[in-house]
């Protein structure tokens, strides 16, 4: 896994192509963000089955980084995501401090500059010196 603090994760290609295979997801080279480009706010719960069928370290990061993704995308469809779901990601995400960096947003000079998680993901994190 390959990022900085406020980064999205990068993967390598062997990674994204096996997750990609495993969940039926579209990878291909010309992907930048590949987190980004594949999430699906309709498919957390699958992804969050996925994680827990998976036991290689970097395979998990990606799945992970995946449930972030579009779970933001959920919390901008719906607002709040209903409580079980939050429950079951909080739980892999907390296994998985150092993707938290850039959903954060701590750097982030306004509210308005925030992710739609952002918030969300804050309380699972004192403070940015637990993920470094």
């Amino acid at each position: 896994m390959m990022f900085g603090e406020n980064d999205i994760p990068g993967f390598t290609p062997e990674v994204v192509g096996e997750v990609s295979v495993r969940l039926k997801l579209p990878s291909a080279d010309w992907m930048q963000d590949w987190p980004l480009e594949v999430a699906d706010a309709d498919r957390v719960q699958d992804f969050i089955d996925g994680y827990h069928l998976e036991h290689r370290t970097e395979h998990r990061s990606a799945i992970a980084t995946l449930v972030i993704a579009s779970l933001d995308g959920k919390f901008v469809l719906e607002g709040n995501p209903p409580n079980d779901l939050l429950d079951q990601a909080s739980a892999i995400l907390k296994q998985h401090p150092e993707l938290l960096g850039y959903w954060a947003s701590w750097d982030s000079e306004s509210p308005s500059g925030d992710l739609m998680i952002s918030p969300w993901i804050r309380t699972l994190v004192v403070s940015p010196k637990e993920i470094e």
